[in-house]
């Protein structure tokens, strides 16, 4: 049989009591400030992912596209702080704005014309349609530039926005492959456009 003496001490009822901590509490204070530096580390995550998206967007792109994309035979760079959206015919590239500079972005296109026929294209005819479908209440013609695409010169037409400052359209054509590509955007980045366009692969 066994004794008081034989029995653990919290069946004795020495030590603490059944139920209650035995080790160190926490203390108050420190838990306070965990708490206190998480929600200070929250707020600047959700600030930056507020007033940056773009680069959020961008990033997860890229981790799963990796550089480029793909438009026919064509490969098509993509610039780290850019991603694309591809719908049913066509790549779009584009760069969201941050949350309080609206204007702070741009946009290119690059799609199969809407003529699918393989004939010449007339450059002259598409450079008087194209200023007539642009010019007016928003678009003034500026100028007419070649720009690289590949190893080929292209024709493009570029025009300035008459009611934002420093926002311009620069269309151009690809005969050989009887697509058009058109930016849209702040002049920040028109060299950005010229250099997605110099780096297009699959262009004989």
């Amino acid at each position: 049989m066994n004794t008081d003496s034989d029995q653990p001490a919290h069946f004795r009822g020495e030590g603490h009591a059944v139920g209650t901590t035995t080790g160190p509490r926490p203390k108050r204070g420190r838990t306070k400030r965990r708490w206190l530096y998480s929600a200070v580390l929250l707020l600047a995550l959700a600030s930056f992912f507020a007033i940056f998206p773009n680069y959020i967007v961008a990033t997860a792109w890229h981790l799963w596209h990796d550089h480029s994309v793909l438009l026919g035979q064509l490969e098509i760079p993509v610039p780290s702080s850019w991603w694309t959206v591809t719908p049913d015919s066509g790549v779009i590239i584009t760069r969201m704005p941050p949350r309080f500079e609206k204007n702070d972005t741009a946009e290119i296109v690059i799609a199969p014309l809407k003529s699918r026929a393989k004939v010449p294209i007339d450059l002259e005819r598409w450079k008087s349609l194209m200023t007539a479908e642009t010019v007016g209440d928003n678009y003034t013609f500026k100028s007419e530039l070649p720009m690289r695409v590949g190893n080929t010169l292209i024709p493009c037409l570029e025009f300035d926005a008459r009611r934002e400052k420093d926002w311009v359209q620069v269309s151009c054509i690809i005969p050989s492959q009887n697509a058009y590509m058109e930016f849209t955007g702040s002049t920040r980045y028109v060299s950005a456009f010229e250099a997605i366009a110099a780096g297009i692969k699959g262009i004989p």
